[in-house]
């Protein structure tokens, strides 16, 4: 039994040394690879170069331009209006009577010629009072010749029996010779009411023009004032058009009234273009209305198109029909060294953004002379040859750093630039290219 407890310890100690021996040598290779990577990443950090500092630039807010030049430009002052007939009568009838005849040209839309024959009443029971009338007036007329021979024989017989004195109108029968008269002027004055009534049996065209409206056909009964239909003038067409008393005083009126050498063009486009054809329909002014519309006090120019329906050979226009609704250019002054920019440049209180050489902004009051549906026309606050920003802005300030957009970009310039050679058309920067600008000038 003492060996027993005597030698037992000594077992479990040699036990144990083959375990520690065995987990040593699983330990041992990832504690090697542990220590050369601490080893690798140490010689890293010492040889590396830390990286070079630049210097921080700040940039500017990118921004496009236009550079604006000084030009005279002769104004065009828009309006619109309804293309109107000169003239437009309704055909009535002045006699009762059955429609006898309807010409085949009065239908909506034919035309017809002064003194035509539109309509025809019945004539039979006019052309019976004319009879009628006649024979009045021939037994008017022989009574008279009857009067006045019974007079002339009273004369003969009373200077015949040497009677003395001079005879009383009673004795030369005169009273019955002026009743004789006054019959025979009522029987002419019949018989002329009876020719007029029986040529207003015939309906007649008073003017060239175009049928509006039918409202008669053959075989119906009209009788005096009845509505038989409208027609209008072709030859001439009017147009109003409406104009603030700004845009009448950019007018030159004394040239531009009744002048053909300043036409008032027309066009159905909206906008209208900034040329139009010689095929689109020309007016020429004719009058300023002498009294303003009641409810909006607007001032109206009256402007005649010629031919409106395209009868005539020569007149390439195409055909305008009535109560269309037509956009107007009219002619008006000549603005000597002016700037014309787009309106969607000018911000509140007529004020511009401009680029300075400095790079920075400014925001700088203009003189706005007139401004039209597209274009602002400035003759004070700008210089030749500056740039205005195109580029929108959300909270523009002055001395607000900027740069241009071609100089941050080795593409083409994408810079608008005016020149005076170039005045009529370079300048324009339209209303979309704006909005498009306003999204990249934004996420700029």
């Amino acid at each position: 039994m003492t060996e027993q407890s005597t030698t037992s310890p000594t077992g479990k100690a040699s036990d144990r040394q083959p375990v520690k021996a065995s987990v040593f040598r699983k330990v041992w290779p990832v504690l090697a690879v542990l220590g050369v990577t601490v080893v690798l990443f140490m010689a890293l950090m010492m040889f590396k170069q830390p990286p070079e500092k630049k210097p921080q630039v700040k940039s500017g807010y990118l921004v496009e331009t236009i550079q604006v030049f000084p030009e005279d430009v002769q104004l065009q002052v828009e309006s619109q209006g309804v293309v109107r007939p000169k003239r437009q009568i309704t055909l009535v009838a002045e006699v009762s009577g059955k429609i006898q005849q309807v010409a085949e040209n009065f239908a909506p839309g034919a035309t017809f010629s002064a003194g035509e024959v539109l309509i025809q009443i019945d004539p039979a029971d006019y052309e019976v009072a004319v009879q009628r009338a006649q024979a009045n007036v021939a037994n008017a007329k022989a009574k008279l010749e009857l009067e006045q021979a019974k007079s002339k024989v009273a004369l003969q017989d009373w200077k015949k029996y040497g009677k003395k004195g001079k005879p009383s109108p009673l004795v030369l029968n005169l009273p019955q010779v002026a009743s004789a008269k006054a019959a025979l002027a009522a029987a002419q004055a019949d018989l002329k009411k009876a020719l007029r009534d029986l040529e207003k049996t015939r309906i007649r065209a008073p003017f060239d023009g175009i049928v509006l409206q039918k409202n008669a056909d053959i075989g119906q009964f009209v009788t005096p004032g009845a509505n038989l239909g409208s027609i209008a003038n072709s030859d001439v067409a009017e147009v109003r058009l409406p104009l603030t008393d700004e845009e009448l005083a950019m007018l030159e009126l004394p040239k531009l009234l009744n002048s053909p050498h300043q036409p008032v063009r027309f066009a159905v486009e909206l906008p209208l273009p900034e040329t139009l054809a010689k095929e689109q329909w020309q007016g020429i002014a004719r009058r300023v209305e002498a009294q303003r519309e009641a409810s909006t006090l607007l001032n109206y120019l009256a402007v005649e198109i010629n031919d409106p329906f395209s009868l005539l050979e020569e007149n390439p226009a195409e055909p305008l029909k009535l109560n269309t609704f037509l956009q107007a250019r009219i002619p008006g002054k000549t603005l000597h060294r002016v700037f014309r920019i787009d309106r969607a440049l000018l911000l509140r209180g007529d004020e511009v953004n401009i680029y300075k050489p400095d790079n920075t902004l400014e925001i700088r009051p203009v003189h706005v002379l007139y401004r039209d549906r597209q274009y602002a026309y400035v003759d004070r606050g700008l210089k030749p040859g500056e740039r205005i920003i195109v580029t929108p802005i959300v909270s523009p300030y002055n001395g607000m750093k900027l740069r241009l957009a071609e100089e941050s970009s080795s593409s083409p310039s994408t810079e608008t630039q005016q020149t005076p050679e170039k005045k009529s058309t370079d300048t324009k920067t339209s209303a979309d290219s704006l909005a498009s600008r306003h999204a990249s000038g934004a996420a700029a």
